[in-house]
This record gives structure tokens, sequence and C-alpha cells, in this order.
């Protein structure tokens, strides 16, 4: 899993630099910017899996051993 943590970062930080390059044309902003949102989107649902609950608890319930 953190192998797949670490490409997905550089994908982010590599594809934003391009965007923020100015040298695509428009097919390739267009391109870009869809991988870009792909990529963001794996990164938010990799760190909704992550999370502990909302509640503080983590998930386990002590009160029950």
């Amino acid at each position: 899993m953190a192998m797949q943590d670490f490409i997905r970062r550089k994908n982010i930080e590599n594809l934003t630099k391009q965007l923020a390059s100015g040298q695509l044309d428009e097919a390739q902003r267009r391109y870009v910017q869809q991988k870009l949102a792909e990529e963001l989107a794996e990164d938010r649902a990799a760190a909704d899996v992550l999370r502990p609950p909302a509640d503080g608890s983590g998930g386990g319930d002590a009160a029950s051993c």
C-alpha cells in the first residue's frame, strides 16, 4: 500500500507541474486535468479507508472486552 501511495503522490506532483508549466496544448491540458482528477479521487478514497471513525473510538470498543 505504501508504494501505491508514494506513486500516487508523485503522479499528482508531476501532473500539477505539467499544468503549471503552460507548455501544453488544449488536448494535452484536458488529458492531464482528467488524469489529475482521477489521481486525486483515488487519493481521497485511500485516505477515507485509512481515516479512523469520526467519533474517535479508533474502531474498537474497549468496553466489550
